[in-house]
């Protein structure tokens, strides 16, 4: 073949370096009144075909072997048909470069561009020219064990793609309209994993297709150069399994289709890129029962499992979260004369605004989502000493999500903290609306107070020696409005050493620790909140926060209004003070009353 490079050399910028090709058939030809210009059974042969660029010699194509058998023409007829053509054991090289060009079409020399541009453009025939339109057929095309690289230099890290074991089987490829072509692909993917295609296509006229679609085990770390684009993470391991049928239309340049099938997502490891520290991992996610259409936009789940995922949250000394950071995730630092309340209140309503614009643009509806042993682990070094604590499991269900605007999803979960703190989360939610709703009972009981001594002596002033803290939490959203309600008992809190810090609270800790204890070492505290998620200085953290020193600062200044409180019946009633007639020797009912209201209290 390298002979015939005067004829092809004129269309591309490559160099035929080996190869033999043979040519068979028969023609008839005949000029005369009835007119015969025919090409019957003809075949080509083409063996070791190596093709490399004229330029550097780099390797563009090989081919083992080649065969087009069943070639059948017809002039006058203006018609066209192969029987078969079979492609064996052959290699194809590309090159994304770093402009975005790909090199194997900047390998047509510039004459053949402006030729093809020239054919684009030139004049439809006459419609009174007698000669028919033009008809093809391919009844079968095969390619057998192939493989196909592609290097991708304009990717952030220059990377190869490659597939192995491609073969394909193509039949029924013909101009009449409304005809299916049918699909068979399979390859290996050289990093990992298994494609297989199968269907038919019709192209005119429109592209109009079904497919059934098989990735079997696809690795995901080949994505690692594209996600550094946008993150400074990286996946040390994941695979990705996809099986089911869809369908797609092209109508005048608009797609639409079709998805029916189940996701799988195994063996998930990312990590933070410098310093290799793992961030989340993950056993399995099924999604299961996806029914997807593109045009309007609507999906149909009908369960999502969960299965061991982890995650590696990172406060650093300066107050960063390892997560964000990753994630590039731009976070409000403090500015000066700000407090840190105040950075935190802005984080916050940050969030909170972002979340609350949440709704989807698209319906989805999702049957459930199930939890299997869901783990946290959370280092706190801006703190000293460094505060770890975790979440060692979380099971449990999400059910009837939707973003439909009175839909109400089942919230079910149970789970254990470090130190084997239960918890229980129960309720109904919609977080998938604009204006989300929740109404959500939370309950955490015995977590020890010891594991957060460091929070205590830097706010509060005072190690905590010991303690156990329970909590019921109810909260409800809706229209944006939210209710909370926070039941607190702490049993047997005994304050620690006195510790120095800025942030520490300006009040009598040990005095207000003495006055909540009742007789038996536990104090309870009641903490309703309120608010408007929508207003910027809206900040859970800090209307809690306050609450609290609302709460010590009036069982210091106010201590007999307070303890009215811890009694039936005293909530209303001022204890702080007995008024009687001087010199009288009885006292009425209601100052009695009033006494042993004062009793009780004192004894509780």
């Amino acid at each position: 073949m390298p002979k015939y490079e005067p004829f092809y050399d004129i269309v591309l910028e490559t160099d035929i370096v080996g190869g033999t090709i043979g040519v068979t058939g028969s023609y008839e030809y005949n000029s005369g009144a009835s007119g015969i210009m025919k090409l019957q059974d003809a075949g080509v042969t083409i063996e070791n075909v190596e093709i490399v660029k004229a330029s550097d010699k780099s390797a563009v194509m090989s081919l083992t072997s080649g065969k087009i058998s069943g070639v059948n023409a017809d002039y006058l007829t203006q018609t066209f048909e192969i029987e078969s053509v079979a492609l064996k054991e052959g290699s194809f090289f590309a090159k994304r470069l770093a402009d975005g060009q790909i090199d194997v079409i900047a390998l047509l020399k510039e004459s053949a561009m402006t030729s093809l541009e020239d054919d684009s453009t030139t004049e439809p025939a006459s419609p009174v020219s007698t000669i028919p339109a033009p008809t093809y057929l391919v009844k079968e095309v095969v390619l057998d064990t192939f493989s196909i690289q592609i290097t991708d230099e304009a990717a952030p890290t220059p990377t190869e793609l490659a597939l192995d074991e491609v073969s394909l089987v193509a039949t029924n490829i013909q101009s009449e309209p409304g005809s299916q072509l049918g699909l068979l692909l399979g390859a290996t993917i050289r990093s990992g994993g298994t494609i297989a295609v199968d269907g038919s296509v019709s192209l005119q006229p429109i592209v109009e297709g079904t497919f059934s679609i098989n990735l079997n085990e696809i690795a995901l770390e080949v994505g690692n150069p594209y996600i550094s684009e946008f993150a400074d993470i990286q996946l040390n391991s994941g695979n990705l399994t996809v099986g089911g049928n869809t369908g797609i239309t092209l109508i005048e340049g608009t797609p639409s289709g079709n998805f029916a099938g189940d996701v799988v997502l195994t063996n998930l490891n990312v990590v933070e890129t410098d310093l290799g520290q793992e961030l989340v991992s993950l056993t399995a996610m099924r999604i299961e029962g996806i029914e997807a259409e593109l045009d309007p936009m609507a999906i149909k789940i009908a369960g999502i499992t969960l299965t061991d995922p982890r995650a590696t949250v990172l406060i650093n000394e300066d107050g960063t979260i390892n997560l964000k950071q990753a994630l590039r995730i731009q976070e409000e630092l403090p500015t000066d004369g700000a407090t840190a309340e105040d950075t935190v209140a802005a984080n916050e309503a940050a969030e909170i605004e972002e979340t609350s614009a949440m709704g989807l643009p698209f319906p989805i509806s999702i049957g459930s989502i199930t939890l299997e042993n869901v783990g946290a682990i959370l280092t706190d070094r801006s703190i000293s000493p460094t505060v770890n604590l975790g979440l060692e499991t979380l099971s449990g269900t999400i059910s009837g999500l939707s973003s439909e605007e009175l839909a109400r999803a089942d919230l079910d979960l149970v789970g254990t903290l470090t130190g084997g703190t239960q918890m229980a989360i129960t309720g109904k939610i919609n977080p998938l609306i604009e204006d989300r709703y929740s109404d959500v009972e939370m309950s955490f009981k015995g977590f020890n107070l010891t594991a957060v001594s460091p929070y205590s002596g830097k706010y509060a002033g005072y190690a905590l020696d010991k303690g156990k803290l329970s909590f019921d939490l109810k909260y409800k959203i809706s229209q944006s409005e939210m209710t909370g309600e926070n039941l607190m008992i702490i049993d047997q809190l005994t304050l620690g050493n006195k510790v120095e810090s800025e942030d520490a609270m300006n009040l009598p800790i040990p005095l207000a620790v003495s006055l909540m204890k009742d007789r038996d070492g536990v104090i309870e505290i009641d903490v309703p909140v309120s608010g408007n998620l929508n207003d910027p200085e809206f900040g859970l953290g800090r209307v809690i926060g306050r609450a609290v020193v609302n709460i010590i600062t009036k069982l210091i200044t106010s201590p007999f209004s307070m303890l009215g409180g811890l009694i039936p019946g005293g909530a209303d009633v001022d204890l702080s003070q007995v008024s009687f007639v001087p010199a009288a020797t009885e006292l009425d009912d209601d100052i009695i009353k009033t006494l042993e209201l004062l009793a009780n209290a004192l004894d509780e």
